[in-house]
C-alpha cells in the first residue's frame, strides 16, 4: 500500500445516533457498489470498529476499495482504527502522533490544514495528502468549533 490515497473522491459516512449497525454497513456497500472506491466513517458514528472490521473483511476481492476512519484525533484512536482494518485515517487536525502511527503501519493519513504553516509542516512530515479544514469557516470561534467536532475525549490527551 502507498502511502497516499490514489482516488480523487473519498465519501464520507456520519452516521445519526440510533443508526443500526445494518443501515451503517449497507450504506457502506452501496457508496461501493456505485462505483466510489474510497469511503471514511467517521469515529463519531455509533459501531464504526465494527463496520470497518466488516468491511475490511468483505475487502478480500476488493483490494481496490478503502475503508477508512475519520476524525482521528489522537494516536490511541489511530492505532484502534488501524486494527479495526482502517485503510487511511482523516484528522481535523495535524497531529503528529496520528501521522506518525499511519506512517509506522505505511497507511494514508489526510491530516486537516488550515494555515500555509500547517500546509508547510505536513509537507516537511513527508504528508502526500492533506485536507483543507475547516474550509466554511469565517471567524475565529467557527474554527475552534470545527476542529473540536466530534467531541475530544478529555480523559485522552491528544
Amino acid at each position: 500500500m502507498s502511502d497516499y490515497i490514489d482516488h480523487k473522491l473519498v465519501a464520507i459516512l456520519r452516521t445519526k445516533p440510533g443508526t443500526s449497525f445494518e443501515n451503517t454497513l449497507a450504506a457502506i456497500k452501496a457508496a461501493f457498489e456505485t462505483g466510489i472506491k474510497a469511503v471514511e466513517i467517521t469515529s463519531n458514528s455509533e459501531y464504526w470498529q465494527d463496520v470497518v472490521a466488516a468491511i475490511h473483511e468483505l475487502q478480500s476481492p476488493h483490494e481496490n476499495l478503502l475503508i477508512g476512519v475519520g476524525s482521528i484525533k489522537n494516536k490511541k484512536l489511530a492505532k484502534e482504527a488501524i486494527s479495526c482494518g482502517a485503510k487511511f485515517l482523516v484528522s481535523p487536525g495535524l497531529f503528529e502522533d496520528v501521522i506518525e502511527e499511519a506512517k509506522k503501519n505505511n497507511i494514508p493519513v489526510l491530516p486537516g490544514v488550515y494555515l500555509s504553516s500547517e500546509a508547510l509542516k505536513a509537507k516537511f512530515l513527508e504528508v502526500k495528502d492533506q485536507k483543507f479544514f475547516p474550509a466554511n469557516v469565517k471567524t475565529h470561534e467557527d474554527f475552534f468549533k470545527a476542529i473540536n467536532q466530534p467531541p475530544l475525549d478529555v480523559s485522552e490527551p491528544y
